[in-house]
């Protein structure tokens, strides 16, 4: 366990390395340190001292910023969540959203993030107004274009080393490319208005690509092949999908699925026992929504 110290008295004790540290006054100086204790409570030297100012007590919220969709956007999504990044000191956001250019109050929200019903080829009007005890901030007011619904569906395709004859189920593809290259993105020669991505990994290093979604995109459907490497490795893989202002993590291992980016986290076991071939997982990602097919 650790202890952190606040002026040279504990404060806290936790498990892991991070702490909140809370009735703190404001417009003041505190020094903290921190300091390991086993389970006989023996400590260790106190750790460097870390001096820092609280915001005065009479402090307003600071502006929120980095607005999704970004002001000004056209075709965007009509499953687009609207998104933002805090300031400090703020308490709660009161949401303005409308298709007027002086949008009226919507909803008041703690955190970051808010679901709207939108129709297509709409432009609508929207910002965020931070508040706290002191008061509140307002950001600037923003617009977005809706198009014709986002029914493009791009596909991100993982091509393992094995196409086995199983994958012909799930979609029919050209011959890929004996070397794609790494982040480079296609048209799917089946499903014209799909995206594709091939990737062959050869090595044992962990690898990650990106690839740039249009704010018209409504979902990602991504497809991969894995095989387990070592029966005493638990967590075979992990995939993680950011888009449109939204995440979602899924992780494999031996005897379970997990989706970690809920709350709370979702378990299920597997239904199937891993063994030496390669198995298909397909995530599609709409949203808030995600659905998982296994093999």
């Amino acid at each position: 366990a650790y202890e952190v110290l606040q002026d040279g008295q504990v404060v806290a004790v936790v498990a892991d390395t991070e702490a909140t540290i809370s009735g703190l006054m404001g417009g003041t100086t505190y020094t903290f340190a921190v300091r390991a204790k086993d389970e006989a409570g023996n400590t260790s030297e106190n750790s460097n001292e870390l001096s820092v100012n609280t915001d005065p007590a009479d402090a307003l919220p600071d502006v929120v910023t980095n607005p999704f969709p970004a002001d000004g956007a056209q075709d965007v999504s009509v499953t687009a969540n609207l998104n933002w990044t805090a300031g400090d000191n703020t308490e709660s956001y009161r949401l303005h959203f409308a298709t007027d250019a002086d949008p009226p109050a919507l909803t008041t929200l703690t955190t970051t993030s808010y679901q709207p019903t939108l129709a297509t080829n709409t432009t609508y009007y929207w910002n965020v107004v931070a508040i706290n005890a002191n008061g509140e901030t307002s950001s600037p007011i923003w617009s977005f274009t809706t198009g014709e619904g986002g029914n493009d569906l791009p596909w991100v395709v993982f091509r393992g080393n094995a196409r086995p004859d199983e994958e012909a189920a799930a979609w029919e593809l050209n011959e890929a490319p004996a070397s794609p290259l790494v982040d480079e993105v296609v048209v799917d020669p089946i499903v014209a208005s799909n995206n594709f991505y091939s990737y062959r990994y050869d090595g044992n290093e962990k690898f990650r690509w990106r690839t740039a979604l249009n704010e018209s995109d409504s979902m990602v459907t991504l497809v991969a092949r894995v095989q387990p490497q070592s029966p005493e490795v638990n967590g075979m893989c992990h995939i993680e999908v950011r888009a449109a202002g939204w995440r979602q993590k899924v992780r494999l291992n031996d005897g379970n699925i997990k989706l970690e980016a809920t709350t709370p986290v979702v378990e299920r076991d597997l239904s199937f026992d891993w063994d030496d071939q390669m198995h298909l997982i397909r995530v599609v990602v709409r949203g808030p929504q995600t659905t998982i097919y296994l093999d």
